[in-house]
This record gives structure tokens, C-alpha cells and sequence, in this order.
């Protein structure tokens, strides 16, 4: 994915940049084998989560233990006792590979209030499209990405991933998610037309394309649905530190330190 991601952000660059894809290109054959030397090297895998698991299986030919990438739940569960408020919440880094195009799209053709949280290379061509409801807040201290979270009404995840802590803190917070439904996001969220979503246990709204049409029909779901906070936070639980170490350690006795 690393790999994949740097090749998508340096051919997006501007005519002045194209030198440095086309060097890319040419060590990237380099890369390829390096890595795979490397990865000859570990005598165990570990992936955050199974759509990990199946790229080191398609990659490198191997076998892996799949454990969750952790968050801090304790400090994000603290997000249940803010109010909330009316807008939407992206919280990322602002660069191609990470689609917030059509998300900034969607938000200014329904007129609803977005606020993006994060900086990158891409803001100025996402502040060019977005209309006067989509606020950019640039880079927040923890305490008040905290308050966001816990403020929105939903937050909105747009890539593609293997994983995604993001949606896993904004649950935490008591905060639902409308999400790309592919990849990490499957495993770690509860879209709530599941079976599992019955007795409010639902913790999203999926979409399934990377369009504005698509993420303005998920955001008609949303208004439709209702969501518990205490059974969300208790959901993100589920990933907190402490299950975290506790597989880590039952790994490393399992294959010796």
C-alpha cells in the first residue's frame, strides 16, 4: 500500500515535479526487491487488520497473525460528555491519495456544514472547490480535535484502507461514522442496515463509491438513523491499549522473545 500511495501522490504532481516520477519509476523495480529481501527476513508477520493480512499473503507469499492497531480509548471516550453540534467532521491528512475531492463536493452541493480537520499539498485545490459551508480548521491541539469529535454529528471517512484508526476514535467519542464501505473499515465498523446493527449496536453508514452522489444518498441514510452513543463507545472498546497488549504478549510467548 505504501508503495501504491507514493506512486499516486507523485504522479499527481504538477509538470515542474514529473522528474521525480520519472526517477521514481525507474528505482521503483529497486524498491520492489529490496522489500522483498527484507520481508524474506521476518520470521513472523503481523497485520493491523485482515485486508492486511491478505495483501502479505498476495505480496510476499506468507502467512500472518492479525492483530488491531490500538487507540488511545480512555482519552477519546472523554469525547461522550461534549455536546453536540451541528456539522460534519473529516479529520486527515489533506493529500490526493486520501479522496477528500469528492467528500468536499458532496458537502458544498447539499449545503451542509463540513468541518475538515488536517493540512497537506492538497488544500489549496480542495479550498478551491469547496463552498462557503465547508470550514478548513487546519491543525488542532489534541484537546480540541477531542471536542470535535465529540461535537459532530457524524464524521466522514473517505479513502480506502487497510485499516483506519480515525473511525475507531470518532466512535470512541460517541460520534458515528459515514464511511467508504471497503477494506479495514468492514472489519472495524457496524453499517446499520447488518443484522449485528440490531439493538442500536450500529456504528456506521456505508457508501460504496467514491463519488458525491453516493456520499449524498449515505448522508440521506444517516438522517434516517439512530445511533447510541454509549453502545458506540463501548463498540471502539473493543480496540482499546489493553487488548492491544494482551494479543502482542500472548504472540511473543507463543513464538519466544
Amino acid at each position: 500500500d505504501a508503495i501504491l500511495k507514493l506512486r499516486e501522490k507523485v504522479a499527481a504532481a504538477p509538470a515542474d515535479r514529473k522528474l521525480k516520477h520519472r526517477v521514481f519509476q525507474f528505482l521503483l523495480p529497486y524498491f520492489k526487491r529490496r522489500d522483498l529481501a527484507a520481508a524474506a527476513g521476518v520470521d513472523h508477520f503481523i497485520g493491523i487488520s485482515q485486508a492486511s493480512c491478505d495483501g502479505i499473503r498476495q505480496f510476499y507469499g506468507r502467512e500472518s497473525n492479525m492483530i488491531y492497531s490500538p487507540i488511545d480509548f480512555e482519552h477519546f471516550r472523554a469525547g461522550l460528555a461534549i455536546p453536540k453540534k451541528d456539522y460534519f467532521l473529516i479529520v486527515s491528512r489533506l493529500e490526493r491519495w486520501k479522496s477528500l475531492d469528492y467528500a468536499v463536493q458532496a458537502f458544498t452541493q447539499a449545503g451542509l456544514p463540513l468541518r475538515i480537520v488536517g493540512r497537506g499539498e492538497d488544500e489549496a485545490r480542495l479550498r478551491g472547490m469547496a463552498g462557503p459551508n465547508v470550514e478548513f480548521a487546519g491543525s488542532l491541539s489534541d484537546a480540541d480535535l477531542l471536542r470535535a469529535y465529540g461535537e459532530a454529528r457524524a464524521v466522514v471517512f473517505t479513502p480506502e484502507l487497510e485499516y483506519g484508526l480515525v473511525p475507531l476514535e470518532a466512535v470512541a467519542a460517541g460520534t458515528p461514522v459515514i464511511a467508504l464501505g471497503k477494506r479495514g473499515v468492514l472489519e472495524t465498523m457496524v453499517d446499520i442496515d447488518d443484522p449485528r446493527a440490531a439493538g442500536g449496536r450500529g456504528t456506521a453508514v456505508f457508501f460504496k463509491e467514491q463519488t458525491p452522489d453516493d456520499l449524498i444518498r449515505a448522508l440521506r441514510r444517516f438522517e434516517q438513523a439512530v445511533f447510541d452513543r454509549a453502545k458506540l463507545a463501548e463498540h471502539a472498546g473493543r480496540f482499546a491499549i489493553p487488548e492491544f497488549r494482551s494479543k502482542i504478549r500472548a504472540l511473543v510467548e507463543k513464538y519466544g522473545a
